[in-house]
Formats: C-alpha cells, structure tokens, sequence
C-alpha cells in the first residue's frame, strides 16, 4: 500500500507504507493524475484500488500493466570496494555480477561504477556484455573511507540523463556509510523519488553481527519501492531468485489514470491511498 499526496496539480509520493510499492506520480493539464507504480516483488499486479484519504471512498481509476518486453530500463550498478580485507567478499560480488550481466536483453542497459570515498565508473550505462565483464574483472578491494550517501546520489545524478522508461541504483555494499551526518539518508531518497530512479540494497556481510549496518541498504530500497537482499553466510552468495529476477524487479507495475479532485483548498494537501492485489 503507498499514500501519494498531491500538491497544487501535481503529485509528490510519500513514504511507502509497505516495503514493496512504489510509485511516481503526476498531474496534467486535462484534471488527471497519472502514476507510474512498481513493486519489489517479481510478481504481476492483478488489481487497482484507489482512495481518497484512510478509509474514503473508491475511486474509478484505470490501470494499464507495465508492458516491460516493449519499454527500456537503466540500471547503474555501485560496488563498494572500501576496504582492502574485504578482496574475497568483492570476488564473490563479481561473481553475481557476471550472472547478471549474462541475463540482460536487448532493452536493458547496464553500467558499472565502484566507490569508496569517490564515484568511478568503469563502465558506462549502455555498455556491451564484453566491456561490462572486463570491467568486473578489474574490480578490487582498496580505499579505507566510504561515503555511501555521497556516492548514491551521484549515481542518481548519473542515472537522470539516462534516456529510459525505467532506472534503478544497484548497491552492493557492507552498509557501513561513514557520510550520514552530511548525506541524509532521506534526503538520498527524495532525491531519487524526484528523479524517477528506484534503489536496488543488495548487501554483503562479513559476518553475521555486522547485519544491523544493512539497515541504510534496507531502507533506501525499501522508501523507493526497490529489493533489498543479502548474501548468505558463510559462502556469501546470492539468493538464486534474485539474479534470475535481476530485470524484472524494474518491470512490474503499470499506470494508474484517475481524475484529480475538483473540491479542495488550492495548495491542500489531499492525501491519497493506492492499494495493488498482486498474483503472488
């Protein structure tokens, strides 16, 4: 379930309620909303409901599901490389890389970036198979400071030139960001709700009792309607679902049309509720 709340004609989304709906809305000229919603879930939306305010009356919307075989998608990927000590956990993050990499199509386009205290990308979005896995292979574990939030929204920033129906921020990462003071996370995840862009946390522990340091991944996934995931200990591999699932994470949902109210306060707030039935 996420709440939208709609200012002056157009719409800006609030905290999702659930940790798999997300949603970028609009309003037109001709006294529509128009929102584009997703889920963090490979699973297809059967119904549409939308309310006016907790527990008001249903509105008629139409909804029309995403059609991802005919729309594009960018995904940026970040890996975290702070930390010399943690080489055998990026062997391992390239691993998955290199599944990944092989499951994507013609319509998506893959770029790669490592960071610790800066953003490098080693492989721009758009790039070939050939040149994504020479890239890969070139990752190592260096830098001692990372700047998580910094970089994220660099990514971002990255990400919003980028011609696509569709964008998602992939962060592997251990979770332990050293920025928080200067870098909100929740100014991270406005920044990508504005933009359109939808976070993917993937985390890699070094050890069980360093899980809490997950919860910043967690979090900007789950406030931008992205998976989160984390590898599993000992051997620090992936869920198997997860890299098969990798694209379609960016291609579920539809659009919701419904009309704008035409009671109201200009410049009120006029909260809304959007509930989706998936078929899972």
């Amino acid at each position: 379930m996420l709440c939208v709340a709609f200012v002056a004609g157009s719409a800006i989304p609030s905290q999702a309620q659930r940790a798999d709906l997300g949603s970028h809305c609009v309003g037109n000229s001709d006294g529509k909303i128009i929102c584009d919603i997703w889920i963090s879930e490979a699973a297809d939306i059967q119904r549409v409901t939308v309310r006016q305010a907790a527990g008001g009356a249903e509105r008629e919307a139409t909804f029309t599901p995403y059609a991802a075989d005919e729309k594009t998608g960018a995904w940026l990927i970040l890996v975290d490389k702070s930390n010399p000590a943690r080489q055998a956990t990026v062997d391992k993050v390239k691993e998955a890389l290199n599944t990944i990499i092989d499951g994507a199509g013609d319509k998506h386009s893959v770029g790669l970036a490592s960071f610790a205290d800066k953003l490098e990308i080693i492989a721009p979005i758009g790039s070939s198979k050939v040149k994504l896995k020479l890239a890969v292979d070139r990752l190592k574990a260096e830098g001692v400071a990372t700047e998580l939030f910094r970089i994220a929204e660099e990514g971002i920033d990255a990400l919003r030139s980028v011609q696509a129906d569709r964008k998602a921020l992939v962060i592997f990462s251990d979770g332990k960001a050293e920025d928080t003071n200067a870098f909100p996370i929740e100014r991270v995840v406005r920044k990508a709700r504005d933009a359109g862009v939808v976070i993917y946390g993937v985390g890699y522990l070094e050890r069980a009792a360093d899980a809490p340091s997950l919860q910043s991944l967690r979090r900007l996934a789950r406030d931008t309607g992205g998976p989160f995931v984390s590898a599993i200990l000992p051997d620090k591999t992936l869920p198997e679902d997860f890299t098969s699932n990798f694209y379609r994470f960016l291609g579920t949902g539809g659009r919701i049309v419904f009309d704008a109210p035409t009671t109201g306060t200009p410049g009120s707030n006029l909260a809304y509720t959007i509930t989706a039935q998936t078929s899972s």
